[in-house]
């Protein structure tokens, strides 16, 4: 049952928008249902326009059963362990005098720990990759301040709270930051109330950002928080924010050991 549904998900991740709707029309042309492919997958997504960087980026899987084996829950905490998200519901059919009801509970994640849960499987993520990561890191001058090595990620956190600590606001950043990159509540938030405001958002995955309590970037009354994974785009965003604010006399250069 696990491995079925890996397969599937293996299967999805690698669609595009474009080819997601090609697959759609021919659903809806087979079924005679009279919508547009298109509009309806953006409905559905909450999305303006396609955003294909963003699209597929998290694939999560539900098994649905009346049972589960300890051998399949024990699989599925370990591969939840090691980057995948997979829940598991139990669902039991019940007859109230011809009346059929159906009890569903989820068994994983366990009910009340999940937050937990989450927590420590994003703990033991980010200790990985820190192993991982002897290359890409890079050497940040802020000011007359250095802070050496220093990923992608960890780069831009710490220029965007330096400036907006220092004077900058959040629309100053969203000139170079997409707003599905960067985001500001009114009000100073703490973690929680952070991940229900991404949660309900129905745009972006709250795992996609800094949203623990030490990384939440609050300032004169508001409360920020800034998208996680950067790729090539991280340079662009750098070079925007050095332009922005001049006066921090931003530089990077990649770490010494890099070139090791």
């Amino acid at each position: 049952m696990d491995l079925q549904a890996i397969r599937y998900a293996a299967m999805i991740s690698t669609l595009t928008f474009d080819r997601l709707v090609t697959v759609y029309e021919e659903y809806l042309s087979r079924n005679n249902v009279g919508k547009d492919a298109k509009d309806h997958l953006l409905e559905f997504l909450r999305w303006d326009n396609p955003e294909e960087e963003r699209f597929g980026q998290k694939v999560r899987i539900v098994l649905a059963s009346a049972e589960f084996s300890k051998e399949l829950t024990t699989s599925v905490l370990w591969l939840n362990d090691h980057v995948l998200d997979i829940r598991c519901v139990r669902m039991r059919p019940c007859d109230n005098n011809g009346q059929i009801l159906l009890d569903v509970q989820t068994v994983i994640p366990i009910p009340g720990a999940e937050g937990y849960q989450i927590g420590i499987r994003e703990k033991k993520q980010r200790e990985r990759a820190s192993r991982k990561s002897g290359r890409d890191k890079y050497d940040v001058t802020i000011g007359d301040k250095r802070y050496p090595e220093q990923t992608k990620r960890s780069m831009m956190l710490l220029i965007v709270s330096k400036v907006l600590n220092g004077g900058g606001t959040p629309e100053q950043i969203l000139k170079i930051i997409p707003e599905s990159r960067f985001k500001y509540y009114e009000g100073e938030l703490g973690s929680e109330q952070v991940r229900e405001l991404l949660d309900s958002d129905g745009k972006v995955w709250p795992n996609d950002f800094f949203y623990g309590d030490d990384e939440l970037i609050r300032v004169k009354g508001r409360t920020c928080v800034l998208f996680k994974i950067w790729r090539r785009e991280v340079f662009d965003a750098v070079e925007g924010l050095k332009e922005e604010f001049p006066e921090w006399k931003i530089k990077y250069e990649r770490s010494a050991q890099d070139d090791a």
